[in-house]
């Protein structure tokens, strides 16, 4: 059976602001706060908890349920909390002091736009995707750069290994090997990159492996010259979702612990067909039942979010 899903945005009743032109870590760290452990307004909290907080050197480290997920921890942080600032964030397997962790992933590096005002976070108890959207620009399919609206994903992947104790990570889109501490303004998560984007540990839990994710596309879709206007949904086109696999970088196929296919991004989907360019976010539509979020991104607007369960 799997986990039910909630969609936390900035325009719900109750929820925190992150102010114009003063966008800073201390204001997104508490949209994750309260979407996490918290809660706000008639939105229960997703059942993470706070394993330590150092609040005058903007640090904090949330864990995932040790019920329904792996136990993992995300330290979430920053170098300063200014305007156009930046946050950092690393995930491991335990963790027994700030930046102390046994089985790190990388460090990752966003910057805070000062045009990031709104937001949304969809997630379990397990996982979540977060992403910064601009105040200035509210149509689906970005027509400029990709630091208006950074995106990355914390928690349990959907392996397809059973006691698989690496199915923690943390992932912005790229550069899987790396510590990073500055945005990369190539790549986002919210497209599906055909490059390697996640380090996680073999389901034993000794040594690395590099992955990637892949659906029906790939590289060549990040055109917003393929975007398209029509609602396809809504026209009744004929189209469908793939989900997003994990699949691995690896010179042979033939390790147990490290299989090609590893698992999928919980409840990341592309479609078939592209659409609403023009469109404003956030932009929901029911698909075979199930509603669906498209990612806000600089692409053909192809790519979706359940808000169906997740983890069957």
């Amino acid at each position: 059976m799997g986990l039910p899903v909630t969609l936390y945005r900035w325009d719900d009743a109750g929820a925190p602001q992150i102010t114009t032109g003063t966008t800073k870590l201390s204001q997104v760290l508490e949209v994750i706060k309260k979407c996490l452990v918290e809660g706000y307004g008639t939105k229960a909290d997703l059942g993470w908890t706070i394993a330590m907080e150092d609040a005058i050197n903007f640090k904090i480290a949330f864990r995932n349920s040790t019920i329904d997920g792996s136990g993992g921890y995300f330290q979430f942080n920053s170098s300063n909390n200014t305007a156009n600032g930046d946050m950092r964030f690393r995930g491991g397997m335990d963790m027994t002091d700030f930046d102390t962790f046994t089985n790190p992933t990388p460090a990752y590096g966003l910057t805070i736009h000062t045009s990031n005002t709104k937001w949304y976070l969809i997630g379990t108890s397990r996982s979540f995707y977060l992403q910064l959207l601009p105040d200035s620009y509210d149509n689906s399919v970005l027509t400029t750069q990709y630091i208006y609206a950074p995106m990355f994903f914390v928690g349990d992947v959907d392996t397809l290994l059973p006691n698989d104790v690496g199915s923690f990570i943390v992932t912005r889109g790229n550069n899987a090997l790396g510590d990073l501490t500055t945005y990369n303004g190539s790549v986002t998560l919210s497209y599906i990159p055909n490059q390697t984007c996640i380090t996680m540990y073999n389901a034993d839990g000794i040594g690395t492996a590099v992955y990637g994710l892949a659906a029906l596309g790939s590289y060549a879709v990040n055109s917003v010259a393929l975007a398209s206007d029509s609602d396809w949904v809504n026209e009744n086109k004929s189209a469908f979702l793939d989900p997003v696999i994990i699949r691995a970088y690896v010179s042979k196929f033939d390790s147990e612990l490290t299989p090609f296919i590893r698992g999928y991004m919980p409840g990341l989907y592309q479609a078939s067909l592209a659409g609403y360019k023009s469109t404003p976010h956030l932009v929901i539509r029911n698909i075979l039942g199930i509603d669906h979020l498209l990612l806000v991104s600089y692409t053909a607007g192809l790519n979706w979010i359940s808000l169906g369960d997740w983890y069957d």
